[in-house]
């Protein structure tokens, strides 16, 4: 039996499972902390019990010999033993081609998530290694995420993203009104011990809510307004209309399939930067103050990261000198924004 659903659905909170045969990962990506000393792993075998009856299961895989072939029996195993809907996420070189997206659909699996993690194709350039198909995942993972919506149809295919590799707001909601034009759920989460940039509230914020509005079609990254170094400065929808979606608080709630294998056993970590429910009615002038502080350093130091993976001089002194006006921007989305 072929499951149906849409990735992104409060129906089913998703429980994830991490599915590899030792402890050991063929590729070599610089953002991966590749921690997991703290998770239990269950021997393939065993995993045919775990099952999450109302809950729907992400298979999240590490590339290794026969994974197709082990998700496709563990997902036949957990349909035939009612569990919920199966997402799988994959990640560089989990897939030897697109033939084996058609074999996880026969299987019964609802819809794949692919892991990008970089915002832009020199980030993913600057932190990749060992990918064992020797092609650049950015193009890779692109190509399959295509297939896959052919394959599944829109909203049936997800990708997550990272904040930390030295991303500017700009870059990275644009590659996520890419995905969402392509039909395919963009996910977000921070990158906390193995950050190349340490990334701040605000920043996190700007972005979850950009792309609440994107998905949502509220709002565009064409139509939203960026500053010199990238940060939101206004976002294309009226003041009135922006505190109302704030205050729902569904822009930074935790949502469907965002883990990735970065974070795979650090949910309690992550589960500060997102918020549980819709915030108290006082709350609201905080919650919008967070989202209008700009970190200066922070924009600084990804602006020069963007600059060397450019191949362009960053001029510390000339941008400085340049660019007064970038300091009037700290003012300008608070009074855009900010609730009286």
């Amino acid at each position: 039996m072929i499951l149906n659903v849409a990735l992104d659905t409060e129906t089913y909170p998703w429980r994830a499972m991490l599915l590899r045969r030792d402890a050991t990962c063929q590729n070599a990506c610089d953002y991966c902390s590749n921690s997991l000393e703290k998770t239990r792993f269950l021997a393939i075998e065993d995993l045919q019990d775990w099952t999450a009856g109302e809950r729907g299961i992400n298979i999240v895989t590490y590339p290794y010999p026969g994974v197709i072939e082990d998700v496709c029996s563990l997902t036949g195993k957990i349909v035939d033993c009612g569990g919920g809907p199966i997402v799988v996420t994959l990640g560089p070189g989990a897939l030897k081609d697109i033939s084996e997206l058609r074999l996880l659909k026969q299987a019964g699996v609802a819809g794949v998530c692919f892991s990008l993690i970089s915002a832009t194709r020199n980030l993913d350039a600057s932190v990749r290694h060992g990918n064992r198909s020797g092609l650049s995942w950015w193009d890779e993972c692109w190509r399959l995420t295509e297939a896959a919506v052919e394959l599944w149809g829109k909203d049936r295919v997800g990708l997550t993203l990272s904040v930390g590799l030295g991303e500017t707001e700009q870059q990275i909601l644009a590659t996520m009104q890419k995905a969402k034009d392509m039909g395919v759920l963009p996910y977000v989460s921070p990158l906390e011990a193995t950050a190349k940039i340490k990334v701040s509230l605000g920043k996190f914020y700007r972005i979850l809510v950009g792309r609440y509005l994107i998905i949502n079609q509220i709002s565009s990254c064409s139509q939203m307004q960026f500053g010199d170094f990238g940060q939101v400065i206004h976002f294309g929808i009226p003041k009135e209309r922006f505190i109302e979606i704030v205050a729902s608080g569904k822009p930074l709630e935790q949502t469907g399939l965002w883990l990735d294998c970065s974070n795979f056993g650090r949910l309690e970590e992550m589960s500060g930067w997102f918020l549980k429910g819709a915030p108290d009615k006082d709350e609201v002038p905080t919650l919008i103050g967070q989202i209008c502080k700009m970190d200066w350093r922070e924009a600084w130091i990804t602006q020069r990261r963007v600059f060397e993976l450019d191949g362009e001089d960053f001029d510390e002194d000339e941008i400085e000198a340049g660019n007064g006006s970038i300091y009037k921007l700290i003012a300008e989305l608070g009074r855009t924004y900010r609730s009286k």
